[in-house]
């Protein structure tokens, strides 16, 4: 949505002399990195994809930009997104359309779409996005890219524009796994400030990228996730999983029928919050929201306290659930979206439901989850595997992340020219 273009510059200036000098402050050194345009950045404006906020000037960083630059990020820019990030196509109708990079005509996907398309069109290395349902796997799936939402709690959202303080997480959205460990170990960390953050010292995201899978455990549920399915993307999901049998996993199928009831949870508390943040605003502003998003957030009107308690405790109750399954098995596999990328101009209700039926599951339990490409259909459009895994795992899902990428590099560096036809 907007390129720091002279601030960029000076910043890679003063990095390049410092690298001269022998003086690196990490591996981020002197890398290009896009934001969300949800994350305040000091002196800049966060618009989180809205008319109400265009002014919004900000006099300070949240506290993964600090990080970001500590390391020798530099930030290039903010990218698009759903208004204030509460929807998963990518449509906002208060900006130019972002379009999926494989093919303009369809969606990106969301919220995070700027962020995944930016990735995806070499625009920068990587990009942070956030995700309350799968706002960052979602685009990640739909254009191609590698996108983590990790354990709830490892990234301080200080500074991050609210959905739902019960859901929202910071990721990273990259090239491979590796790419978006490599980011997670400099964003990474407690933070006193996010009551919510949790201490994790001296981790490595990245410590088994490369190690072998033999042995590991991945579990394949029987119910849900692979019903109602996209008949190519239930393809190249069972390929990859062959695959990854191929290479010494031990594959197992696992029965969650209760799983179905976590899009539901999601729902009623991401809806539930999201509302009570932009109540006065809904008074106020109405006629400034994007009508979709607007109607999401009134549609939670109907919410009682009630429910959303109700919500909450299923949300303990489903975890608890989920955390009995990882006592059987060390990751999950199947499909990151459902359907294939859909028109821009088609009925956007169609991929709002469709979209987010498997991603927000793991924003319930607050357990890392990865979005990794896994081929393309017929007609060259992106096709994601989710893995997930145990709370503070996220380098285990990383490590069998990347060796499902590395097998599908090749095809991806054949086609990337089409990405460049398009921008």
């Amino acid at each position: 949505m907007e390129v720091y273009e002279d601030s960029a510059l000076k910043t890679a200036i003063r990095l390049e002399k410092e690298q001269l000098s022998g003086d690196i402050r990490g591996p981020l050194h002197g890398i290009p990195i896009g934001l969300k345009d949800i994350f305040d950045v000091k002196n800049k404006i966060t618009t989180v994809g809205s008319k109400i906020l265009r002014n919004n000037f900000v006099s300070s960083n949240a506290t993964v930009v600090e990080k970001l630059e500590a390391s020798g990020a530099i930030i290039i820019g903010k990218t698009s997104l759903v208004e204030f990030a509460f929807g998963s196509t990518g449509l906002n109708p208060h900006y130019p359309q972002t379009v999926n990079p494989w093919n303009k005509e369809k969606i990106p996907g969301g919220s995070s779409s700027g962020s995944g398309v930016a990735v995806s069109s070499k625009l920068c290395v990587a990009a942070l996005g956030t995700d309350t349902g799968g706002s960052v796997r979602m685009p990640a799936s739909l254009c191609g890219v590698s996108g983590l939402k990790p354990t709830y709690g490892l990234v301080s959202r200080t500074g991050v524009f609210p959905l739902s303080w019960t859901l929202d997480h910071v990721g990273p959205l990259a090239r491979t796994p590796y790419d978006c460990g490599v980011i997670m170990n400099s964003i990474s960390g407690y933070d006193p400030s996010d009551k919510y953050s949790i201490l994790l010292d001296d981790f490595d995201f990245n410590r088994k990228i490369g190690k072998s899978i033999r042995g590991i455990k991945i579990g394949i549920p029987q119910e849900y996730f692979f019903d109602d399915l996209d008949s190519e993307i239930e393809g190249k999901v069972n390929n990859s999983i062959s695959f990854l049998e191929d290479n010494g996993a031990i594959i197992q199928k696992i029965s969650c029928p209760w799983v179905k009831f976590g899009r539901s949870i999601n729902f009623i508390i991401s809806s539930s919050e999201g509302l009570s943040i932009h109540e006065n605003w809904l008074k106020k502003f109405r006629d400034q929201y994007d009508p979709e998003v607007k109607s999401r957030f009134l549609s939670a009107k109907s919410i009682s306290s009630n429910d959303y308690i109700k919500a909450l405790k299923a949300k303990e109750w489903f975890t608890e659930q989920m955390n009995n399954v990882f006592k059987k098995v060390d990751l999950i596999v199947s499909p990151t979206i459902p359907i294939l990328a859909t028109d821009i101009k088609d009925d956007p209700n169609v991929a709002s439901i469709k979209n987010p039926s498997f991603t927000g599951v793991f924003n319930v339990t607050g357990h890392p989850s990865l979005s990794v490409n896994v081929g393309f259909s017929k007609s060259k459009l992106p096709i994601g595997l989710m893995i997930s895994g145990r709370h503070k795992e996220d380098d285990l899902v990383l490590q069998v992340g990347e060796v499902i990428s590395g097998a599908e590099s090749t095809y991806y560096r054949k086609n990337v020219s089409q990405i460049q036809e398009t921008r």
